[in-house]
């Protein structure tokens, strides 16, 4: 028998290890291509922020209305922002000279 909330728990796990399995894909790709799209790093991460930061922030809408979610997942979306957060604030730094490469 199937239990949909578990279904959908178990979902929203799969998705969690995608995303951040292509996120260290996408890491580990741009860290051994780096002497041929280096110049490209700054705005590659500020397209990368806005995609994700939109995409997160239109599925948690999308999925909080459907019904509550589990208090992990409120967490990591919340740890996202910070991330991001702080990573928009290392890529102003760097971009102004101030932050070492």
């Amino acid at each position: 028998m199937n239990h949909p909330i578990a279904d959908q728990r178990r979902l929203r796990l799969a998705q969690l290890a995608s995303s951040t399995g292509a996120g260290v894909l996408g890491f580990g790709l741009g860290a051994l291509a780096e002497r041929w799209v280096g110049a490209l790093a700054v705005p590659t991460v500020v397209v990368g922020i806005l995609l994700h930061a939109t995409g997160m922030f239109s599925q948690h809408r999308l999925a909080a209305a459907e019904q509550p979610e589990p208090w992990w997942a409120a967490a990591l979306y919340w740890f996202c922002w910070i991330a991001l957060a702080l990573l928009v604030g290392a890529v102003v730094l760097r971009a102004f000279g101030r932050l070492a490469p």
